[in-house]
């Protein structure tokens, strides 16, 4: 049987505390309705990032490759060694601890970058670490040292406490890093120029998706998104990828294809309920409702996934004849 998979980050894990911090009940049409004739099982994926990969048969529990496949993307060739991402980010302390702030930075340049990490390459050339950035502004950290690396992806971290999501490994203190990283960022022009100016400074990098190159057999044959991290995930499956407009004139009975709806993440983290919910509207609009019938025509299997932890087998042959009459609350699923 084909299948279609829908992702769709941050379409419940909100939802609980909206409703005890506002009163929000969020309002849907098209998956409050789907969702009612579903099966529920759970996953251990986290973020957007392990869900894509668990999709190629990615081993659970394995440090994700995205540095090596978006540096592959990015420059047109495999890294020569050990690689991870390093992205400039903005920290901000609270009482006891200290967060990554889920407003994200959008008006820095190459060059701005390049400063950056020009000051960050004399600091550490003791160490040998190389920080580069690519035309479009990817930062990676290039390093000679081959312990295992265990590190949380950037999406999974955003708007949270960063101190249980720092990277783990046998012998490089990352906590000490990061401080010493930030201090560095702190006193350079750039961001004095930026603080001066209103803007976020960019006091910190993050790493994450440090895992080797790994060779899995899968089934997926299309991924429609406007997302990075999609095009780095079928860079990783040599599979086609599709921008979203392309959606309703494109979309072709294949085994198996994703179609990554990301667009309520960032509203999300940002604590922007109503953004949120006239987002979910969109989408609903704009692309559930046209899947939803292309499947029940087609005799497609549709799953719907929220990227943390929960898949939602929509049930098809007869229950679809009856998918209009019931609905179920969103909110339900998530307590």
């Amino acid at each position: 049987m084909k299948h279609i998979y829908i992702l769709i980050p941050k379409l419940l894990s909100p939802l609980a505390l909206w409703q005890k911090d506002f009163g929000f009940q969020p309002e849907s049409t098209v998956l409050s309705q789907l969702l009612a004739f579903s099966k529920r099982q759970k996953t251990q994926t986290r973020c957007l990032a392990s869900t894509l990969f668990k999709q190629l048969n990615f081993p659970d529990n394995t440090e994700l490759p995205i540095a090596y496949y978006r540096y592959l993307l990015d420059f047109g060739q495999a890294p020569d060694g050990p690689i991870m991402c390093a992205d400039p980010v903005n920290l901000q302390a609270g009482i006891d601890e200290i967060i990554l702030n889920p407003e994200p930075v959008t008006d820095l340049s190459k060059t701005d970058i390049d400063m950056l990490f020009q000051a960050l390459n004399q600091h550490f050339a003791q160490d040998n670490w190389e920080f580069i950035v690519s035309e479009t502004g990817n930062g990676y950290l290039k390093y000679q040292f081959t312990e295992h690396i265990q590190t949380s992806t950037l999406q999974e971290v955003c708007g949270k406490s960063i101190f249980q999501y720092l990277p783990k490994s046998s012998n490089l203190n990352w906590h000490v890093l990061q401080n010493e990283i930030q201090m560095l960022l702190h006193i350079n022009p750039l961001n004095q120029n930026r603080e001066l100016a209103g803007r976020l400074p960019i006091n910190s990098l993050w790493f994450w998706g440090a895992g080797k190159k790994h060779n899995v057999q899968h089934s997926v044959e299309m991924i429609y998104s406007n997302e990075s991290l999609a095009k780095i995930t079928a860079v990783a499956a040599n599979i086609p990828q599709q921008t979203l407009d392309k959606l309703p004139k494109q979309l072709v009975s294949h085994k198996k294809q994703i179609i990554v709806l990301d667009q309520l993440y960032q509203p999300a983290v940002q604590d922007h309920y109503q953004t949120w919910q006239d987002t979910l509207q969109e989408l609903e609009s704009h692309y559930i409702n046209f899947i939803a019938n292309y499947c029940k025509r087609h005799k497609i299997q549709l799953f719907i996934n929220d990227c943390e932890g929960n898949e939602f087998i929509i049930k098809t042959e007869r229950s679809w004849k009856f998918w209009k009459k019931k609905h179920i609350n969103l909110y339900n699923l998530a307590v």
